[in-house]
C-alpha cells in the first residue's frame, strides 16, 4: 500500500472531480452467473448506490470502466444516472485515458477503484488509486486506500464516505438525509437536490405525474 500523509490525502481528495469504478469485483462480488446459452446475472449492493449518490451530491462525476459488455451494468448505471459507461476495455488504462480526454480532466483529478492486476496501470495513472478488500495483493500495493469491505458488499459506500470525510463534506451531505424538513428549515439547510437521486426514486416519479 502507498503510504501518504493525511495532509496529502486531503489535498488529493479535494482536487477530485471523477471517480472511476471497475465492475466485477468492485461493484459486484466478482462472481458471474451464466444462465443457459445467452443470459447472465450480476448482483449489486444497494448501499453502494447510496454512496454514489453522496459523491454526485458533492459534485464528483462517476464513471464505469469494464472489460465485459453487459446489459445489467448499463441498467444499473442508468438507475444511478451514471452517464459515463465504458465497456469492452480489458486494459483499463486505455479506457481511463479516453475518459479523461473526453471530460478534459487531468489524471490527478481522478480516482480509480480496482481489484485485479490489469487495473494497476490505470491506478498508476490517477491521483487517488483505491482497491477493495478482495483485491489481489499486487493491486493493494499500488493503492492509497484499501477498503475493509469487499467488492459487492459495501466497498464503494465505504470509500465514498472516506473521500467525503477527507473533503470535509460528509456531515453536510448526511444532514440531507438525517434531518426532517422542519429541522432543515430551522437550521437553514437547503432541500436535497433531487437531480442526484436514482432514476427509480419516488420523488422523480411524482414529478412526472
Amino acid at each position: 500500500m502507498i503510504k501518504l500523509t493525511q495532509e496529502e490525502l486531503v489535498r488529493r481528495a479535494k482536487k477530485l472531480k471523477l471517480l472511476v469504478l471497475d465492475v466485477d469485483g468492485v461493484l459486484t462480488e466478482g462472481e458471474l452467473v451464466l444462465i443457459g446459452e445467452e443470459l447472465e446475472a450480476k448482483r449489486f449492493y444497494i448501499h453502494d448506490g447510496m454512496g454514489i449518490i453522496f459523491l454526485r451530491t458533492a459534485g464528483i462525476k462517476i464513471a464505469i470502466i469494464s472489460g465485459r459488455v453487459s446489459p445489467m451494468v448499463r441498467r444499473r448505471a442508468e438507475e444511478l444516472k451514471i452517464e459515463e459507461v465504458s465497456e469492452g476495455f480489458f486494459f483499463k488504462q486505455d479506457g481511463i485515458e479516453a475518459l479523461l480526454q473526453k471530460l478534459e480532466l487531468s489524471p490527478d483529478e481522478a480516482a480509480y477503484v480496482g481489484d485485479d492486476i490489469h487495473d494497476v496501470p490505470a491506478m498508476k495513472l490517477v491521483g487517488m488509486p483505491i482497491s477493495v478488500a478482495n483485491a489481489r495483493p499486487e493491486v493493494k500495493d499500488y493503492s492509497v486506500y484499501v477498503t475493509t469491505a469487499a467488492g459487492g458488499h459495501g466497498a464503494v459506500r465505504e470509500l465514498a464516505e472516506w473521500l467525503l470525510e477527507l473533503r470535509g463534506e460528509k456531515q453536510a451531505i448526511f444532514d440531507n438525509y438525517l434531518l426532517t424538513k422542519e429541522e432543515k428549515a430551522q437550521n437553514e439547510i437547503a432541500e436535497q437536490d433531487t437531480s442526484v437521486l436514482p432514476g427509480y426514486s419516488i420523488t422523480e416519479r411524482r414529478g412526472k405525474l
